[in-house]
């Protein structure tokens, strides 16, 4: 610690040697802790003669007036606490780093700009946590390539040098955060595009399965973990599976070419061939228990 003293007027410097905020990730605070203690030392070493006349018109004026005003009342805090606004405000940010601009407000709107900056991004990270559509995401990149471009001050406003050079440590940060979330959408709509026609090539069912009854004896097979959302065999079903739960729903629904209707539907072939009685008995009661004792007893496996 510098000294056991009270720097509660000040937001952000609390007497530390070192700057505690990280200048990537809290630039904004790293910046005006520095302000602050510069200011603090300043403030330490110096006498009046150096606010009175060690500045240019009319940010002298000011301190002369606040030093008369103050110093025959003896209130040493609120002398150091004027001071310290006269100083920020009229001397660095508007006299200094603005080169005589008179806008108070100047980088309190720059702050303000950067946060919303940051905020949109945090959301729009936030988002992609949930499922999003092709042309959401689209939507979301393309917003962010125009905020994106918002950033080349220099191009657009009247600010000096010394203002831009203030800030250009921000802009880099928000430039990196920018073309990160840009690449992350980049990729998800990348993969998405890749998907989407998979997802959408949803198989016909063959004309003797595309009925209700039908699609009560095939749910059964989603249901009992064999077939996904679409009637399509999971990897884990064995060919002998595939065979007795087509003669068995074949038999249920009365479908005379059952090989054929199935072939169809699962995209294979030689379910004929199939000999069920070489599989695991097991596996098979799997299949057979989704089906009446009547169907399983009247139909000969192979």
């Amino acid at each position: 610690m510098i000294d056991m003293k009270d720097y509660s007027m000040y937001r952000y410097f609390k007497g530390e040697n070192d700057n505690p905020f990280d200048q990537e990730s809290q630039n904004n605070e790293h910046m005006f802790w520095f302000y602050e203690c510069h200011f603090e030392n300043l403030f330490n070493t110096e006498n009046n003669d150096y606010w009175r006349d060690g500045f240019t018109d009319p940010v002298n004026r000011k301190f002369r007036s606040v030093i008369a005003e103050i110093e025959d009342k003896g209130s040493y805090s609120k002398l150091k606490t004027s001071i310290f606004d006269i100083w920020l405000n009229d001397y660095l940010f508007v006299d200094k780093l603005t080169n005589g601009h008179k806008d108070h407000y100047i980088m309190e709107a720059y702050k303000q700009m950067i946060d919303s900056h940051a905020n949109a991004i945090d959301a729009v990270r936030d988002r992609l946590e949930m499922p999003s559509s092709i042309e959401q995401l689209m939507f979301v990149r393309n917003k962010m390539l125009r905020e994106k471009n918002k950033l080349y001050v220099s191009d657009r406003l009247n600010h000096p040098d010394d203002l831009l050079k203030i800030i250009e440590d921000d802009l880099d940060v928000l430039h990196k955060r920018y073309h990160d979330i840009i690449n992350l959408l980049e990729n998800k709509i990348r993969l998405g595009s890749m998907e989407e026609p998979i997802k959408n090539q949803k198989k016909d069912l063959p004309g003797e399965l595309n009925n209700e009854n039908a699609k009560k004896v095939l749910r059964r097979g989603i249901d009992a973990g064999l077939f996904d959302n679409e009637y399509q065999c999971l990897e884990h079903v064995t060919v002998y599976q595939k065979a007795t739960f087509a003669a068995l729903a074949s038999y249920e629904l009365g479908i005379k070419h059952k090989w054929k209707v199935f072939q169809s539907l699962w995209g294979i072939d030689n379910l004929a061939q199939v000999r069920t009685l070489e599989a695991n008995d097991e596996s098979l009661n799997d299949v057979k228990k989704l089906f009446s004792k009547e169907a399983v007893e009247s139909i000969r496996l192979k």
